[in-house]
């Protein structure tokens, strides 16, 4: 073990322990009674069989509602962007990215290089009932982290591998060098802008359709696009299921507990236009490997979301298309466990 390997896990042990006193700190402050929702977020591909390209993702997440007494209902309500049902976000994530052939010790040209991505985020969510009963979701998040070997996404894959009895990943001397970022991320959906159902009414099925819109500007991602969301199942819930790892499609945080179990299968398709990626775009800061990136990229989620008294529980398999030049088409598993805290 070398002394700037140490010296790289301090920093990063350091810095995800700032993080986390900061998350920490802002749910014990809450001023709100009971009401927040705690989430558990894991992509990986370990779901799909594979192990290459976006590799990991997690993310812990803390939704709490924002009532007369918090101390941002005021400037939130000053802003143009919110109405309605106001919630808060505090979260915490990192992902990890490595190439198809993670026994090289050398860079791979033409292959993603490796990276972690470590970050804090704070989203703010609205929630306006129109008179038509139709619900419209405005979310906007500000993440700050870093990518590089600070993120500690080395320790983190070597500690999972050797778990699960995996192969070794070699090339982590080769990641993405440290930088900060910095990155906004904004979205909109319209709930159930389109709804029928199939069968009588107290036996049949409920089908809605949620289109929806996102940007997004940062020295992480830069892009803009869209998608929409199909849910079929019985007696479905109010909003949406839970939310993805950016820069997957917009969820929520918040739900309400229901009385019975629900649950609904769905499928969504997204698209974006990419300006910016830094995972495939390397440092803007320095000098590091880069790929000839596709602008147009997307997601293609299926899955099932079930909510069962308190707690909630989804599962989706994602089939992202080719990112960049030469690459193979990559699959994961995304799975979330939420519950009122």
């Amino acid at each position: 073990m070398t002394q700037a390997w140490r010296m790289r896990t301090a920093v990063g042990a350091a810095l995800l322990a700032l993080i986390a006193a900061g998350f920490v700190a802002a749910v014990a402050a809450e001023p709100e009674p009971p009401g927040g929702v705690l989430s558990l977020q894991i992509e990986n591909d370990l779901f799909a069989g594979q192990d290459r390209n976006y590799t990991s993702g997690l993310r812990i997440a803390y939704a709490t509602p924002v009532g007369p007494s918090h101390p941002l209902e005021s400037w939130v309500r000053a802003l143009p962007l919110f109405e309605g049902r106001l919630s808060v976000t505090y979260s915490l994530g990192q992902m990890l990215f490595t190439p198809i052939e993670i026994s090289a010790t050398q860079p791979i040209p033409n292959d993603i290089p490796y990276a972690g991505y470590l970050y804090a985020g704070f989203g703010l969510e609205s929630e306006i009932q129109r008179e038509d009963g139709r619900r419209i979701l405005v979310n906007v998040e500000l993440q700050l982290g870093i990518v590089g070997p600070s993120a500690l996404g080395e320790q983190t894959q070597h500690a999972a591998h050797h778990i699960t009895g995996s192969p070794r990943p070699n090339g982590w001397a080769n990641q993405l060098p440290d930088q900060p970022t910095l990155n906004v991320f904004y979205d909109r959906v319209w709930s159930g802008w389109y709804e029928t159902r199939i069968g009588e009414a107290g036996s049949g099925y409920n089908v809605d359709l949620s289109p929806y819109v996102g940007v997004a500007l940062g020295n992480v991602y830069t892009y803009a696009g869209g998608g929409a969301t199909l849910r079929f199942g019985p007696n479905l819930p109010a909003g949406l299921g839970p939310r993805s790892l950016r820069p997957g499609p917009p969820g929520s945080d918040s739900y309400k507990p229901t009385p019975d179990t629900r649950w609904y299968l769905f499928l969504d398709l997204a698209g974006r236009a990419v300006a910016r990626n830094i995972f495939l775009d390397g440092n803007s800061s320095t000098d590091s490997p880069s790929l000839d990136k596709n602008t147009y990229v997307g997601d293609f989620r299926a899955g099932v979301n079930v909510t069962f008294g308190r707690y909630r529980l989804g599962y989706a398999q994602v089939y992202r298309p080719k990112e960049f030049r030469g690459q193979i088409p990559e699959r994961f598993g995304a799975l979330s466990l939420s519950t009122p805290f």
